[in-house]
């Protein structure tokens, strides 16, 4: 995202302690993780520039993810059939549960929260309280069900902490004076 607000937003570009703040290892997994969790933000990235670079930012919410939801209707069945994969036979009343937490609450109210909230703040730097996600999982699964925290967790923390503060690192007033002014 970072990148392609690099390329097509230009009023949105990041300062080079942000780019310090955006990079981060990734532990412990696999070549094919990485590149698929790499290819899962990129397109993350690509959806984010896409709807502030095009007329979408001025589109409800609501319609924006309508859009998503309408084209991974479409695609899914399709790709299903590709992979191989066996259509559901029985669901559990466990199993629709979960998938109705999945579309209204995952996706529904956080992805129309993320795209009203596109329309309000510079892409990089909302894109930057993502990295916040994992840890909240961390947290939920150490207080839902009791997992264990490893004392790398708190580095994780530090570092995605220290991360999102140089994304959001305040602009110099010189600088800020200067955005005002020139407005393009």
């Amino acid at each position: 995202m970072a990148l392609g607000a690099l390329l097509v937003l230009k009023a949105e570009r990041l300062r080079p302690i942000t780019w310090l703040g955006l990079a981060r290892p990734t532990p412990g997994c696999g070549w094919l993780g990485d590149a698929l969790a790499l290819l899962a933000a990129a397109l993350w990235g690509a959806t984010t520039v896409l709807i502030k670079a095009t007329p979408l930012r001025r589109v409800d919410p609501e319609k924006v993810l309508l859009y998503q939801i309408g084209a991974a209707a479409i695609v899914a069945p399709f790709a299903m059939l590709v992979l191989g994969e066996p259509a559901p036979s029985r669901l559990s009343p466990a199993t629709i549960g979960l998938i109705l937490w999945q579309g209204v609450v995952v996706v529904g109210l956080s992805y129309a929260t993320w795209f009203w909230l596109l329309t309000r703040y510079p892409a990089p730097q909302l894109a930057a309280f993502t990295f916040i996600t994992p840890l909240v999982g961390v947290f939920a699964g150490w207080l839902v069900f009791g997992e264990a925290v490893s004392p790398g967790f708190a580095v994780a923390i530090l570092f995605v902490v220290s991360g999102v503060a140089l994304v959001n690192w305040p602009r110099s007033r010189a600088a800020c004076r200067g955005a005002r002014r020139d407005p393009g």
